[in-house]
């Protein structure tokens, strides 16, 4: 649709603390920035669905260090300890750890 775009212009050079403030701002008035986009650096998210249509989280921590991240999501179990997530409750990763979460 023509005409129904957004630009930001800048009439200076910005440090690339300033460029990722002025693209976290626009993203965020267009309703583009989500849960996965305030993820940890080195964690990473994958979602899918199981076949009864529930929602699985697949976490990734690309990272040789601890990573503690607070769960935006439904309730879930985890599928490999069987251990219970609450929406907002803080999720401890390991090391290289993966942790694959299914909503209940």
């Amino acid at each position: 649709d023509a005409g129904k775009g957004v630009v930001t212009y800048f009439g200076t050079v910005a440090s690339l603390e300033v460029l990722k403030k002025v693209l976290q701002n626009s993203l965020k008035e267009l309703n583009l920035i989500g849960n996965d986009q305030n993820l940890p650096e080195k964690l990473k998210v994958k979602h899918a669905f199981d076949p009864s249509g529930k929602t699985v989280h697949f976490y990734y921590n690309f990272s040789d260090k601890s990573i503690a991240y607070k769960y935006p999501y439904k309730a879930g179990k985890s599928i490999l300890t069987s251990t219970k997530i609450q929406k907002d409750g803080i999720m401890q990763f390991a090391p290289w750890d993966v942790v694959i979460i299914k909503e209940e």
